[in-house]
């Protein structure tokens, strides 16, 4: 600056701005600088900010909003109930003395469930008819007594002991009447009963006794064929065994002596030496030897065959193996014996012509012991005869037994007639105590209007029957038979209703009483309920009632049908609610039913209670609730947009959209916890509604 200070004015401002220019130049040359570094690097920041932005978007589940036709849907629970659930009882007084009917037992309407004792009803019934009576004669009494008026004493007595006379002989007539019909009564209505009974027990044990001989009868009879056909076989088998035991045994003696005898020819052949006619005759005896074994072979075969099957027994088996083997023996021996013919004399052959004899010699000895066997084939036959012989009686026995299966039948046939016969008495018994019954109550009226009879005779004896009758007692009279009639009709009112019958065909569900007990008017007896007429009976919230009404669309699904649904209507809400919920009854009747549907079981109902026509539907997951308000998350352009929603009518798992959403966007169905307005998402899945 000093230096600056001692330079001339002109230098001085020269300096002042070259030194301006230079400072404009480095900032001109700094702003470029950054200008070009900026138009380098501003491609490359605004990609990693979009890939930061692509890295933090939260991904999402979406699902397109759809417009559809819905149904509002109102749904109960409750349980299946029958129209016909009927708690019986009594309007009576009694004591029980006959029940029809137990749990789980079906009735028709109309059957007798409980019987009631009526032997104080029927002793008040008997007593009435009497007072009936009393009372008519007396009208009939003072009704004669009007019309006499103006007459004699001595023709009332007269009409008095006329009237005396016709009552005597009315109770004469009933008495007999009533002798002759307790002396036809062999047996009371109860000795009749369980002579039925027993009947039928007998009936049924006859014929359980009868199939139980008829299987027997034809197993043994099978068994006894089988038996049979197996003996024949045996017998058969065994007379052709010793048959052919006797020639074949017979025919190996011989050849085994034949044999013998050649043998002991080779050998002294064989020490003497052999001519051309020898060397052909023990050709000759191989020849026959092989014959032999050929045929004790077969021999041996069927009875290897015959054994297998048991039609032979072991000892004869081993007659035939022996007789094989002994052929086989001979056969070889034929056979050495022609070798040393051929062959010529040699000391071995010598030797062999010796052994040749020496076997021989065992297969005479073999044959013979074969032929000693023969008495135990003949007694193997005579024991096949004799097991045939016991087959055939056993046989003819099971046919005996089988015979029986009719003897069974009749039987079974007369115990059925016995039941009849036991059914008829019962019927007859019943009748006879009817018309005992009906003749004890004509005799009581009788004995009654005899008695009356009498008091009319005395009074027109004693002169007291006068004329002066007023119309006064005549219609009293006629009153008291109009009460005695009353009282009638009362008892046989009270008598009709002892008989406690179904008034519907159902199912007993309950039994609250025994034979014994005494019941009274307004006690459950029986639970009755049918499975026809069921319906659904479920409580309807205060909140929904009002949206109810009568002849509604429903559908009612029961666990026990594993999901199925019937179809239904509402028949009927109550318009009055329970105390204790708080709910209202609605009654769904049931248009279709199914036969594995009980009543009691618990069940769902669904009522439509009205419908929408293009509504806009989202799951239920997709409204957020924060406190009174609903609101969405809709995507657009790869961001999150909320939505404020009004929702409606929800339907399962879908709710409608009344206002805040239009058809077609895609609605934020998972992920929305981390959701804001405006943040960036990433669509992972798209559902469908």
């Amino acid at each position: 600056m000093l230096a600056i200070a001692h330079l001339p004015r002109r230098k001085l401002s020269g300096a002042i701005k070259a030194h301006q220019i230079a400072i404009a130049v480095i900032i001109i040359a700094l702003f470029g600088l950054g200008l070009l570094r900026m138009l380098r690097h501003s491609p490359s920041s605004e990609a990693v900010k979009l890939e930061k932005e692509a890295v933090e978007a939260v991904p999402v589940e979406v699902v397109e909003a759809v417009k559809m036709n819905i149904q509002r849907e109102i749904e109960v629970t409750g349980s299946i109930k029958s129209q016909d659930d009927v708690n019986v009882g009594s309007e009576v007084v009694g004591k029980v003395t006959f029940v029809g009917a137990d749990e789980g037992d079906f009735v028709h309407a109309g059957d007798l469930l409980i019987q009631l004792d009526t032997s104080t009803l029927q002793a008040q019934l008997r007593q009435a008819k009497a007072a009936l009576a009393a009372a008519e004669a007396q009208y009939r009494q003072l009704s004669i007594a009007k019309e006499l008026e103006g007459k004699k004493v001595g023709t009332d007595l007269k009409s008095a002991e006329a009237q005396l006379e016709v009552a005597k002989a009315r109770v004469r007539e009933l008495k007999t009447a009533l002798d002759l019909t307790t002396k036809e009564t062999e047996i009371s209505v109860e000795q009749a009963q369980a002579n039925l009974e027993t009947a039928k027990t007998a009936l049924r044990q006859a014929e359980e006794q009868a199939k139980i001989a008829d299987e027997q009868a034809e197993t043994e009879l099978k068994r006894a064929e089988a038996a049979l056909k197996s003996a024949r076989q045996r017998l058969s088998m065994a007379e052709e065994s010793v048959g052919t035991t006797d020639e074949v045994v017979e025919a190996q003696v011989e050849q085994a002596r034949a044999q013998l005898a050649s043998a002991k020819a080779m050998l002294d052949k064989a020490r003497s030496g052999a001519r051309a006619q020898e060397r052909e005759q023990v050709r000759q005896s191989v020849n026959q030897a092989k014959s032999n074994l050929d045929l004790a072979q077969a021999e041996f075969e069927r009875a290897k065959f015959l054994y297998s099957k048991g039609a032979i027994s072991r000892s004869q088996f081993d007659q035939a193996k022996q007789l094989y083997e002994v052929a086989k023996a001979n056969y070889e021996s034929a056979k050495q014996a022609l070798s040393l013919i051929e062959e010529g004399t040699r000391p071995e052959d010598i030797r062999a012509a010796e052994e040749a004899v020496k076997q021989a010699e065992a297969g005479v000895r073999a044959a013979e012991a074969a032929r000693t066997k023969k008495s135990t084939v003949r007694r193997e036959l005579e024991i096949a005869k004799a097991q045939l012989a016991e087959a055939e009686a056993l046989y003819e026995l099971a046919k005996v037994s089988l015979a029986r299966k009719q003897i069974n039948a009749l039987q079974v046939e007369a115990a059925r007639i016995q039941v009849k016969n036991a059914e008829l008495m019962l019927q007859l018994a019943k009748e006879n105590e009817r018309r005992r019954q009906m003749l004890r109550e004509q005799l009581e009226a009788a004995i009654a209007a005899e008695k009356q009879a009498e008091a009319l005779v005395e009074l027109a004896r004693a002169g007291e029957l006068r004329i002066g009758v007023s119309k006064q007692q005549v219609e009293a009279a006629k009153a008291a038979i109009e009460q005695a009639r009353a009282q009638i009709q009362n008892i046989q009112t009270q008598l009709s209703k002892t008989e406690i019958r179904a008034p519907v065909s159902a199912y007993v569900a309950e039994r609250k009483v025994d034979v014994g007990e005494t019941v009274s008017p307004g006690m459950p007896l029986m639970r009755l309920v049918s499975i026809e007429r069921l319906y659904f009976e479920g409580e309807l919230p205060e909140t929904e009632y009002r949206f109810v009404s009568d002849g509604c669309k429903a559908v009612v699904s029961v666990d026990s049908l594993q999901g199925k649904e019937i179809e239904g209507r509402v028949e009927r809400v109550i318009p009055v609610a329970r105390e204790a919920t708080r709910k209202f009854l609605a009654r769904i009747k049931l248009i279709g039913l199914h036969e594995f549907i009980m009543p009691g079981s618990f069940a769902r109902g669904r009522m439509v209670v009205g419908e929408v026509k293009g509504a806009i539907m989202i799951p239920t997951t997709c409204v957020v609730r924060d406190r009174e308000r609903a609101y969405v998350f809709v995507v657009d352009g790869g961001r999150a947009r909320r939505r404020d929603v009004k929702v409606g009518i929800e339907v399962g798992e879908k709710v409608q959209v009344v206002s805040g959403l239009s058809a077609g966007e895609m609605v934020v169905v998972s992920g929305q916890e981390r959701l804001y307005d405006g943040a960036p998402v990433r669509i992972t899945r798209k559902r469908k509604l």
